[in-house]
Formats: C-alpha cells, sequence, structure tokens
C-alpha cells in the first residue's frame, strides 16, 4: 500500500534530499529513487521529475560523436563502465514511465478488468 508508514517515510526522506543534481551525480540512486517517487505518483513525482528530466537533458553530450551519451563524472562503476554505464543509467532513468510492468499499475488485482 502507498500510505504504510514505512513507505510514506521513505518517500519524505527521499523527497527531502531530491534527485541528485550536482555536477557528478549518483546515477544509480537517481535511477532507484525516481522509479520508487514515479510508483508513488501525483505531486512528488511532479516536483522530482521537474526537477531531475532538465539536469540529465542538460548534461547530455550535444555534439560531435559522443552525441547523445553522458561523460562519466563519478562513483558506481564509471571507472569500469566508462561512457557505456552513465549513459545507459541515465536512458533508463528518463525512460521510467515506460518501464512499469503492468503489475505497477494503479489499478488493483481485485478490480474488475475485461478478459479479451
Amino acid at each position: 500500500r502507498k500510505d504504510a508508514p514505512g513507505l510514506t517515510d521513505g518517500v519524505d526522506k527521499l523527497m527531502e534530499k531530491g534527485p541528485d543534481t550536482n555536477q557528478a551525480p549518483d546515477v544509480y540512486y537517481n535511477y532507484y529513487a525516481t522509479q520508487v517517487i514515479h510508483h508513488i505518483g501525483g505531486a512528488q513525482f511532479r516536483k522530482w521529475d521537474n526537477r531531475l528530466r532538465p539536469a540529465l537533458i542538460d548534461s547530455q553530450q550535444k555534439k560531435g560523436v559522443m552525441a547523445g551519451s553522458w561523460t562519466p563524472e563519478n562513483a558506481h562503476a564509471d571507472d569500469k563502465g566508462g561512457r557505456l554505464y552513465p549513459t545507459a543509467m541515465k536512458c533508463m532513468t528518463l525512460e521510467v514511465y515506460d518501464r512499469d510492468l503492468p503489475i505497477y499499475g494503479n489499478k488493483a488485482s481485485s478490480d474488475e478488468f475485461p478478459l479479451d
């Protein structure tokens, strides 16, 4: 349940911290925190997304042979993953809306739905 005390406390802490939009962001944190906030939805997700999305897009390489990718900046496997790691993580973060499995939808499993 979205109103479970442990979940709401965790979401409140994530919202207080916000997405990492520093010069060298933690892409691992951003990806998983964005998923949590997306599943909560509503005003909290809009606020989160309005901060994170522009930072991701603005930091993307715009010209040259590396256009469309992101430069490795720090932490979590950048030293081993090179340009591929932050590019993959940031793309998946931007696609969080499209990556939901049907079981994570807003309808409860007990709701009626047509079987075609």
